[in-house]
């Protein structure tokens, strides 16, 4: 293969196609290769994914129908008359499947260059080695069809969400963290909103029927006259 452009900084997300292969070299350097593929039918693309050495061990257990988030410097090679997109890994992060349910404790419009996007930032309890711990997880709205689904959402609110969400490892002031984000989930339902709607709904006919039942007090004894 011949590169035919100057490599450029890129961001590739998709499902794995294949097992991760990875090779080593007589030079102790090591490589591993993954091809995933993003988006769906006629528009479906391919990118082949390598990493060395370091980044190879990230990606040496990725398995077939993961999702992976891939981050690097993206060039075009061409074999046989064929040209294939190959971007090395600088950076690689995971996104899995995943169901939530937590009140929103903060929520924030924003702009990424010319998108609008929209960052819902939720607190979920949930068990982990045993105990219960409280997750922060972001969901981050992109475009005006997936806003639109967090439009009546505030503070306070309890709310679930499902779809595949990016976990990045970081570390701040010395300690292991984890950023977890939902990019454009699936669903998102509102159980504040569908609460205090049936709860309203249901009250109505309770208060008619009281009223309804009322019974008429009649005055006991003659009524006096000045």
């Amino acid at each position: 293969m011949e590169e035919k452009m100057t490599p450029q900084k890129a961001t590739r997300v998709g499902f794995v196609a294949a097992d991760a292969q990875t090779k080593q070299f007589e030079s102790g350097k090591k490589v591993t290769n993954v091809t995933i593929l993003s988006g769906s039918g006629d528009n479906k693309q391919a990118t082949y994914v390598r990493g060395w050495n370091a980044m190879s061990d990230r990606l040496r257990d990725i398995k077939t129908g993961e999702k992976w988030e891939f981050r690097g410097d993206l060039v075009t090679e061409s074999k046989d008359g064929k040209k294939y997109d190959v971007l090395t890994a600088r950076e690689a992060y995971p996104h899995v499947k995943k169901e939530i349910q937590g009140e929103v404790k903060h929520i924030a419009d924003k702009k990424l260059g010319k998108t609008d996007m929209k960052n819902i930032m939720v607190v979920s309890s949930e068990m982990e080695g045993g105990r219960e711990v409280s997750n922060v997880y972001n969901i981050e709205l992109y475009g005006d069809k997936n806003i639109a689904k967090g439009k009546s959402i505030k503070v306070g609110d309890v709310i679930s969400t499902k779809g595949h969400v990016r976990l990045y490892d970081y570390v701040k002031d010395g300690e292991n963290k984890i950023n977890r984000s939902f990019q454009n989930p699936m669903e998102i339902e509102n159980h504040t909103t569908e609460k205090s709607k049936k709860v309203s709904k249901d009250l109505k006919p309770e208060v008619g029927k009281a009223a309804a039942k009322q019974p008429k007090v009649k005055p006991k004894g003659k009524g006096i006259t000045m």
